[in-house]
Order: C-alpha cells, then sequence, then structure tokens
C-alpha cells in the first residue's frame, strides 16, 4: 500500500467516491498542499512503521483491558518494562494497575507533570536550583519563579508539538484499525507527535535547565517522563513513534 497525496484545493473537499485503499491511505496521512503547520525539520513515521506500531497498540490494549502489565511492549519501546520508581510514589501507581497508568495520564492540566511530579521529586531529593536560577533568601518566591519557568518551556514545548502535529496531519491507531469510526479529511485533532510526549519533554528540559541535579537524578526523570509519555499507547491514543517524538520535540525546545 503507497502514500497518495490527495489535492483538496480551495474547496477542501476530497474527490468521491474512493475505494478502500484510498481510504485506508487517507486514514493515515493526509498529504495535502498548501499545509497548515510546519515540520521544523522533524519527519513522520513512515507507512510500514505506523502500520507495524498500530498493531503493537491494538494488541496492547487487549493486555490493558486485562489488566496485565505489557512487559514485551514496554521493552521493545524504551528498552526496560520497570515501572518508573518517580511515577509509582508521586501518581501512586503499580505495575498491577495498568488500566490506571492509562487513566492517569489523561491529566487536566500539561503543568501538571511538572507540579504533581518533578516538583515533589525536587523537594523530597533537595535539588537546588542552578546558581543563575537561584533566589536566595525566600524560598516560596524561587519556588515560584521555576515552576513559572518550566510552565514557559513546557508551553513552547505543546506550541511547537501542535505546529509539527498539524503540518503531519495523521490519525489515531484506533481510527486506523477500528473501521467503525468515521474517517475524516480534516482531523482536528492529529496524532502525531503526541502532546503529552511533549509536555513530558518540555518538563525533563525545565529540569535539566534549572536545577543543580546529578546525572542519575536526570536519569531518572528522564525515563519518568517518557514512561509517562508512552502511557498514551495504553489506551490506543498514540503509537510509540509520536510518544517519543513528541517528547524529543518538547526536549529540544
Amino acid at each position: 500500500m503507497t502514500i497518495r497525496q490527495f489535492n483538496l484545493g480551495h474547496s477542501g473537499q476530497l474527490a468521491w467516491p474512493m475505494d478502500q485503499n484510498e481510504l485506508d491511505n487517507l486514514a493515515y496521512t493526509l498529504l495535502v498542499s498548501p499545509r497548515v503547520g510546519n515540520a521544523h525539520g522533524y519527519s513522520p513515521p513512515d507507512l510500514e512503521t505506523y502500520e507495524e506500531q498500530v498493531v503493537d497498540v491494538k494488541n496492547l490494549r487487549t493486555e490493558i483491558e486485562a489488566d496485565r502489565w505489557p512487559s514485551e511492549f514496554l521493552i521493545k519501546y524504551l528498552g526496560n518494562d520497570d515501572l518508573s520508581p518517580i511515577l509509582a510514589k508521586y501518581l501512586l501507581l503499580s505495575k498491577k494497575t495498568p488500566k490506571k497508568c492509562a487513566d492517569v495520564v489523561r491529566m487536566d492540566h500539561p503543568f501538571d507533570i511538572w507540579d504533581k511530579v518533578i516538583e515533589k521529586y525536587i523537594a523530597d531529593e533537595a535539588i537546588a536550583p542552578l546558581a543563575a536560577h537561584a533566589h536566595q533568601g525566600d524560598p516560596f518566591v524561587e519556588k515560584v519563579l521555576l515552576r513559572a519557568n518550566a510552565h514557559v518551556l513546557i508551553a513552547n514545548a505543546l506550541d511547537k508539538a501542535f505546529d509539527v502535529k498539524y503540518y503531519f496531519g495523521t490519525c489515531r491507531p484506533i481510527e486506523y484499525y477500528d473501521p467503525s469510526i468515521q474517517r475524516f479529511a480534516t482531523p482536528n485533532h492529529p496524532e502525531s507527535p503526541a502532546g503529552h510526549g511533549a509536555f513530558s519533554g518540555g518538563a525533563t528540559n525545565a529540569f535539566e535547565t534549572y536545577m543543580d541535579a546529578t546525572q542519575p537524578q536526570k536519569d531518572a526523570v528522564t525515563f519518568a517522563t517518557k514512561q509517562f509519555a508512552m502511557f498514551r499507547s495504553f489506551s490506543a491514543m498514540h503509537i510509540p513513534y509520536s510518544n517519543l517524538l513528541g517528547w524529543t520535540i518538547g526536549y529540544e525546545v
């Protein structure tokens, strides 16, 4: 199966009727001209990668619905099936509750990954801010300023990720493998890169930019935020490629 280019022209309407092959290709990506957004040098998943990972996500959903910890999936895409100690402690997760892992990632606010997780880790580990970002004499002001600076990086990460997201225009895994879901030529919330991945990467960037952390502490936060991003596959919202691409975009902002 090959990816076709659909010229929507000024009307924004696709040519109908379309055969099943065309619908399948359209469900993968919208190669329209002109496009909205900007790729910023990043690449979408190729069709082979997308289809392989959609199958993995579909199989993953079977594991999650049975509340089985998806060790094989996590080893394949993160190289480790351990549950992050940071996520276990601050989000009250365990390997026995993968359904909860899928649910908890639906945080009401993207800044919560900093406010409810990383900030608490910083306090428990007594990690001081780097000298350039310290506000001597007033811990409360220091915390407020650090949070504000972290939120700026997270917001910038999301802004860039959505610019890329609308340029790629890919559909959700569940939209691809479930024929009962209607497919639209202009999805209002494209799949790749993952927004949750982006704000997780942005939070990691903030932690490393502003905190005087050791390498093991940086590694622990990186593992926690990448795993948090990967939890979006638990509910079939993203393929692993998109979770990690989002994280990378957020980290590199």
